[in-house]
């Protein structure tokens, strides 16, 4: 849970910078890997779903390109999983730009059937994140950009 004075401050980031996804949690990824552990610089490529602001502009080109990765979201448990890592890089072709990771407070609900400790759960992100950058090969050029203003 997020409280409201993190929740006013990501907006009032939000509204500057609309079409990047902003949220708390983050992780890092490249054209091969997936990386678990929590990213914590402000730059990131993958903002977490847990909480998440962007634009109707991004959800809805993520809507339009969907089926490009619909075949590869399918087998997974549950159908869709990745969507995070989808929404992202949408916002980054988009914008060509990392997301926007913010130290919030928020507040841990734990759960015995989180879908992180499914099996098969980072096997299947790896592989989507490979996918993502076969499909869409800019994304190389855009990372290596990125990453060199970190």
């Amino acid at each position: 849970m997020i409280d409201n004075d993190s929740i006013i401050f990501c907006h009032e980031k939000w509204l500057n910078e609309k079409n990047l996804i902003h949220g708390f949690r983050g992780r890092y990824i490249t054209e091969d890997s997936y990386i678990r552990k929590d990213a914590l610089s402000e730059n990131v490529p993958v903002i977490l779903t847990q909480f998440a602001m962007t634009s109707r502009f991004i959800v809805k080109k993520a809507i339009e390109m969907s089926c490009l990765i619909e075949p590869y979201v399918q087998e997974c448990n549950p159908i869709w999983n990745g969507e995070d890592i989808f929404l992202s890089i949408v916002s980054i072709l988009q914008t060509k730009k990392f997301n926007k990771r913010y130290n919030l407070r928020f507040k841990e609900i734990f759960t015995g059937n989180a879908i992180w400790q499914r099996k098969g759960h980072y096997e299947h992100r790896k592989s989507l994140v490979k996918k993502l950058f076969e499909l869409f090969p800019e994304l190389k050029e855009i990372f290596e950009l990125n990453n060199s203003k970190n």
